[in-house]
């Protein structure tokens, strides 16, 4: 597998990962005050983070093919 394709499925998966934490934390934790999902929702914020750095690496591979 090139690179650039390893870097996208890292932030694809990053990105489902934030997802579903997200949707279980909204539809699952309603009676803790937000804690979850402020916590949850953070630990996404990172994740996303990362997600956008393999983006960036995954475009200069392609750009310099």
């Amino acid at each position: 597998m090139l690179p650039a394709a390893s870097m996208l499925e890292e932030a694809d998966g990053l990105v489902l990962v934030c997802a579903l934490a997200l949707d279980s934390a909204a539809y699952d934790s309603p009676d803790d005050d937000g804690e979850v999902l402020g916590e949850v929702t953070r630990m996404c914020s990172r994740l996303l983070v990362e997600a956008r750095k393999a983006i960036r690496v995954a475009d200069d591979l392609l750009a310099e093919l």
